[in-house]
């Protein structure tokens, strides 16, 4: 958790502590479940940058993370698409960049995925989004991601599917 407050730099501006030597259920924008695992992490709107760790992957309990609205840089940590437990990702509005991680085609916990509004680029990720058997909320638009949607995303049962769409044809025929 110290890992995440330094890289995040959530220790300026607001005095919240989170570089002290309290328990990290204690931390600003934590929960955590009643064995006393972080279940919940919560640093939207902060206005505060650098890259998210892949330290994150220690948080074996966690089931959403909430970094929407920040001035976040780098890639997107593969340690997300390792966690077992998590059910919520969002990350949208800053300043992520690369494509979505390979370890999330593993990952059949996650069904709500947020990442619009960044910088993402390369080709949408049509087939790691495919094998995330659990999506059904996935907003992707406002990145760079170049390329047909392919009917990867056929087998999902998508209840909210939100993303950029310049080309014609790039929709398959499964998506409304």
């Amino acid at each position: 958790m110290a890992t995440l407050g330094y890289a995040a730099n959530l220790d300026a501006g607001g005095g919240q502590r989170w570089l002290n030597s309290y328990e990290e259920c204690r931390y600003w924008g934590v929960t955590c479940d009643t064995s006393g695992a972080v279940a919940q992490i919560n640093i939207s709107g902060r206005d505060q940058g650098g890259e998210l760790p892949e330290e994150i992957s220690m948080l074996p309990s966690l089931l959403f993370f909430d970094a929407s609205s920040n001035e976040c840089s780098g890639n997107i940590p593969e340690g997300f698409g390792l966690l077992p437990n998590l059910i919520t990702l969002r990350l949208q509005q800053n300043s992520l960049t690369g494509n979505l991680p390979q370890s999330f085609a593993n990952s059949s916990s996650i069904r709500n995925l947020l990442l619009d509004r960044n910088e993402l680029s390369g080709p949408f990720p049509s087939a790691t989004l495919g094998q995330m058997t659990g999506l059904r909320v996935v907003s992707t638009f406002g990145n760079r991601f170049t390329g047909d949607i392919t009917g990867d995303l056929c087998s999902l049962e998508l209840d909210t599917f939100l993303t950029d769409c310049e080309n014609d044809g790039c929709y398959t025929r499964c998506i409304d």
